[in-house]
C-alpha cells in the first residue's frame, strides 16, 4: 500500500548487474559462496602472458642445468684425463730418469739464443767435477773442455743441424778430465723449438764416455794391424775345427788363397810324413793344456813339401768353452835346409861324402850306451885300407 501509495509499481531493470555481481563474488554470497572448478584451460586462458613467460623461464633453466650439467661432466673428464696424463708424465719421467742413471750419460739443455746450458750431475762427474763447480753454467763451459782439434768440426755439425741440413748432431769428441787425461765422449743432440720466426730456439742432447770403447777399438785395430801384416803365417779355425780366418802370410807361405781355405779343415796342409800318434799327441796336448807346440811337415798347394814351427792355442769364452783355435807358423825349411847341410859338413868328408871321425864318435857313443842298458856285448870291426890316404890327400 505504501509504495501504491507513492506511486512506485516495481523496480526497473538494471542496465548492468556487474557491479552486483562483483561484489557478491567478492563477498561469496549465494550463489557465489561455493569454490568453482578451476582447469588448466581457464588457467591458460586468464594468464596466457604468465604461463609463457614461465614455460620460457623453465625451459632456459632447464637448457643452463643441462649445458651446466654437461659442462660439469666435461670439466671432470678433462681433470681425470689431465690427472692421467700428468701421472703418465710423472711415470714417463721417472722412467726417463732411471734409463739416465742405468746408462750413466750426461744430459743437457742449450739455450741457443741465450746461450744458458743446464747440465745435470753425470755430465759433470765425467769429466771428474761437481756440477756447482762448473758454476756459473753456459755453452762456453763445453768450450773450455772440448779438445782445440774437435771444436771446428762440432761447430760445423751444430751448424748445419741449426740450418736443417742434418736431422740431428752427432760426434765424437775428446774432452779434458780433472785429472788433466783426455777422454772420449759420444756428444749427440736435437733441436727441439723454433722461435715464432723460425730462429733456433732450444736444443737437448746427452754426453756418453766412451773412452772404454775408443780403447777396444784401437786394440781391435791393432790386432787388425797385426794379423794383417804378420810375417808367420795365422790360422784361425771355430770349435769344429773349419777354417774361419787366415792372414796374407798364409797365402804366401801355403799358396792357398783365403777364399780357397775358409771353410774346409787344416788337413788340407797334411803332408801325410806323420803318424797317427804324432796328431793324437798334439790333440792331447790341447784339450788337457790349451796349447801346443812344435815343428810339422806340411805340403804347400802346388805339392811341394815344407817345414812348419807351429803354435796352436786353444780361445775360450768366459763360460770356458771352447769356441776357437789359433794356429801361427812359419816356413822354417830353409832352417832345416841349412841344419841338415851343417850336420852333413860337420859328420862326412866335404870331399868324398864318407862318414867322419866325429860321426863315428857319436854313433860309437850311442852304441856302447845302448849295449850297456841292454848287457849285450858291442863289436867293433876296424879295416885298414892300404894306400887309400895317398888317394884321400891326392885327389
Amino acid at each position: 500500500p505504501v509504495l501504491r501509495a507513492a506511486g512506485i509499481h516495481g523496480f526497473p531493470i538494471p542496465a548492468d548487474y556487474t557491479q552486483v555481481e562483483s561484489a557478491m563474488r567478492a563477498l561469496r554470497v549465494t550463489p557465489f559462496d561455493s569454490l568453482p572448478v578451476f582447469t588448466w584451460r581457464d588457467v591458460l586462458l586468464r594468464y596466457p602472458e604468465w604461463i609463457s613467460a614461465l614455460t620460457a623461464a623453465v625451459l632456459i633453466i632447464i637448457v643452463l642445468a643441462l649445458g651446466l650439467a654437461r659442462g660439469n661432466r666435461q670439466l671432470s673428464l678433462a681433470h681425470r684425463r689431465a690427472r692421467a696424463l700428468a701421472a703418465t708424465i710423472e711415470l714417463e719421467r721417472e722412467r726417463l730418469g732411471n734409463i739416465i742413471a742405468a746408462t750413466q750419460v750426461g744430459t743437457w739443455e742449450w739455450n741457443v739464443s741465450s746461450g744458458e746450458l743446464t747440465l745435470n750431475a753425470r755430465w759433470a762427474n765425467m769429466l771428474g767435477y761437481e756440477l756447482a763447480e762448473l758454476e756459473p753454467i753456459s755453452i762456453e763451459i763445453w768450450r773450455r773442455f772440448a779438445h782445440p782439434d774437435d771444436i771446428a768440426s762440432s761447430n760445423a755439425l751444430v751448424a748445419r743441424h741449426l740450418k736443417g741440413e742434418l736431422t740431428d748432431y752427432r760426434i765424437e769428441v775428446r774432452m779434458r778430465h780433472k785429472a788433466g787425461h783426455w777422454i772420449w765422449v759420444y756428444d749427440c743432440g736435437r733441436l727441439v723449438s723454433r722461435t715464432p720466426s723460425g730462429e733456433p730456439l732450444l736444443m737437448v742432447g746427452t754426453h756418453q764416455d766412451i773412452s772404454e770403447r775408443k780403447l777396444a777399438e784401437e786394440m781391435l785395430r791393432l790386432s787388425a794391424s797385426v794379423f794383417t801384416n804378420s810375417y808367420d803365417a795365422i790360422m784361425i779355425t771355430d770349435s769344429a775345427n773349419h777354417i774361419v780366418d787366415v792372414n796374407p802370410a798364409f797365402t804366401r807361405i801355403t799358396g792357398y788363397r783365403r777364399e780357397e781355405a775358409l771353410g774346409r779343415k787344416p788337413s788340407l796342409l797334411n803332408s801325410g810324413r806323420h803318424e797317427h800318434e804324432f796328431y793324437a799327441q798334439m790333440w792331447r796336448s790341447l784339450n788337457e793344456r790349451g796349447h801346443w807346440r812344435g815343428e810339422v811337415w806340411n805340403r804347400r798347394k802346388n805339392g811341394e813339401i815344407f817345414a812348419e814351427s807351429l803354435s796352436i792355442t786353444c780361445v775360450k769364452d768366459e763360460h770356458g768353452q771352447l769356441i776357437h783355435h789359433v794356429a801361427v807358423f812359419s816356413d822354417i825349411s830353409r832352417l832345416k835346409a841349412h841344419a841338415d847341410e851343417l850336420d852333413r859338413i860337420a859328420h862326412f868328408d866335404p870331399l868324398t861324402g864318407v862318414p867322419n871321425r866325429r860321426l863315428l864318435d857319436d854313433r860309437l857313443k850311442h852304441a856302447i850306451a845302448r849295449a850297456e842298458r841292454s848287457g849285450q856285448t858291442l863289436a867293433v870291426c876296424m879295416l885298414d885300407l892300404d894306400g887309400f890316404k895317398p888317394i884321400n890327400d891326392q885327389f
